[in-house]
């Protein structure tokens, strides 16, 4: 038995210590013998404790030294020594959080950790410059993080709930305004979803679930809708909801998704709690969710429901609201400041091969008339999995459930909207105006392994993922300011590593 115990502790030291190289930053060791939580006391304006935090670049531990600088009801505020914010900025951010983040997501998610792995009913903010490389030519920098191995009692730990904020002013932060509340929010949720789901049931979440309910967590808060997430999503419609890569793209479908639940069912109880009420994950805990506030569709049914609404925004359907957005439009225009392409660009209109579906995804192909007289789309199933709809403009009705190899009519336009559910069999066809267009899929058991395999990448590959997208580059383009880079999908599996070694909340 000790042996395995002695087993156990080198694993976690292996896991946590990293390779990193020299530099500045101070040992983990060190992190280790100067832990504000091995004095339950929490210190006063005046002095300075020590916390870990995480180099990205390095891909290590270092430790930070800070002093309090504010304490509310629901919070303490840590600001990392010799970094420059003023007074009321903080007190801004310790209202912020006790009076409207707080109440609005325990209300929403439920509870965090309280009193947790300190025995203390407040949590700790702590204002520091992220270590993430960030340079001025860089696209990205990193907003904010939960890491979840602080309620664990094995070193680097700071034993607290614990929520790190960027303060670098040089990507352009400003502390306290709504960027920086909604990532406190952001990251609050995370933390609630890990008391709600790993602590109390003892299980890991789904990654893109929990994303997706931190992207939605500042509209309760007042910070919303969140165009830019709507924007995101729109430069890749096809994204896959339930395959994270902890890419840009990710989060904008995430945020789809959970923002047409937030507008559509939270009228028999609040969803995103009764989610995490249950013993399961994901998409499990998505359909228990829905049967326990009576609601009669499943998580498939409503994602068919979903991508009508992506197409429709919030043009309203006579008799189906399901089928519409409450809160955000999503057609071509001007909003926030964002140039939205809507989700028939060029290369969705007129094209020869309809692209891969991954599992519970969606496609949007838009058909002109030409000079023949009749006009019609034909579309063939490509599995059991498979669904199509079919829309035609000068008709304010929606085929929902396209039938395999019927002809539909249509008169100047003709859009079909794909939906790819949990897998397919093989390829199907589109015909209009005598093109084929092949629909190449994934068949089921592609689609099982792409769930499941992959290595998860480190921090250095995700940040260099992000600064080279495309869409962040125009993203920064458009907005004329950096994007925001959130890593508890990171921080996530470092846990899951964590929790293999037999580790366990330290509470």
């Amino acid at each position: 038995m000790k042996f395995h115990q002695l087993i156990s502790c080198l694993f976690v030291l292996v896991l946590f210590c990293g390779c990193g190289g020299g530099g500045g930053s101070t040992s983990t060791g060190a992190a280790a013998a100067t832990n504000p939580a091995a004095d339950p006391e929490v210190a006063s304006e005046t002095e300075y404790v020590s916390f870990s935090a995480y180099d990205f670049v390095r891909e290590r531990y270092y430790t930070v030294s800070a002093s309090k600088v504010a304490e509310g009801e629901h919070c303490y505020i840590y600001l990392q020594k010799d970094q420059d914010v003023a007074q009321d900025a903080i007190e801004r951010v310790k209202n912020e959080y006790d009076t409207v983040i707080y109440p609005s997501l325990k209300g929403a998610f439920g509870d965090e950790p309280n009193p947790g792995v300190d025995g203390d009913r407040k949590i700790f903010i702590l204002l520091l410059k992220v270590l993430d490389g960030f340079s001025e030519k860089n696209t990205s920098y990193i907003a904010g993080y939960f890491d979840p191995t602080n309620e664990y009692d094995i070193p680097p730990t700071n034993k607290k709930e614990l929520i790190y904020m960027n303060i670098n002013p040089a990507p352009g932060i400003v502390v306290g305004n709504e960027d920086f509340n909604d990532t406190l929010a952001h990251e609050f949720q995370h933390m609630i979803h890990w008391q709600q789901k790993t602590y109390l049931k003892k299980l890991v979440d789904d990654t893109w679930l929990d994303e997706a309910m931190s992207t939605v967590a500042g509209t309760y808060c007042g910070y919303g809708p969140s165009w830019y997430h709507v924007w995101i999503y729109e430069q890749d419609p096809s994204n896959s909801l339930v395959t994270w890569d902890s890419e840009a793209e990710d989060y904008g479908v995430a945020y789809m998704w959970a923002q047409y639940f937030k507008d559509h069912y939270n009228g028999s109880g609040n969803i995103f709690k009764l989610m995490l009420d249950q013993n399961s994950t994901g998409i499990t805990s998505v359909n228990s969710a829905l049967s326990a506030a009576k609601y009669s569709k499943n998580f498939s049914e409503t994602f068919r429901d979903l991508s009508i609404a992506v197409f429709s925004g919030n043009r309203a359907w006579l008799g189906h609201t399901e089928w519409s957005y409450t809160s955000i439009d999503t057609g071509p225009g001007v909003r926030d400041g964002f140039s939205f392409p809507g989700l028939f660009p060029g290369g969705s209109s007129g094209v020869t091969s309809l692209p891969v579906l991954g599992a519970y995804s969606m496609g949007f192909y838009l058909y002109s008339a030409t000079a023949a007289p009749n006009h019609t789309v034909t579309w063939t199933q490509a599995g059991a999995n498979n669904y199509a709809s079919f829309i035609r403009d000068d008709i304010p009705d929606i085929t929902f459930t396209m039938n395999s190899g019927q002809a539909y009519d249509y008169v100047s336009l003709g859009y079909v909207i794909e939906q790819q559910l949990e897998g397919s069999s093989g390829g199907g066809t589109v015909v209009s105006s005598s093109v084929v267009r092949n629909a190449a899929k994934l068949a089921d058991t592609e689609i099982s392994a792409a769930l499941e395999s992959g290595t998860p990448r480190s921090s250095r590959q995700i940040l260099s993922g992000i600064n080279e997208s495309s869409v962040v580059k125009r993203f920064v383009s458009q907005k004329g300011k950096k994007f925001r880079i959130h890593m508890d999908s990171f921080f996530r599996e470092r846990e899951k590593e964590l929790r293999k070694s037999g580790a366990r909340p330290a509470f």
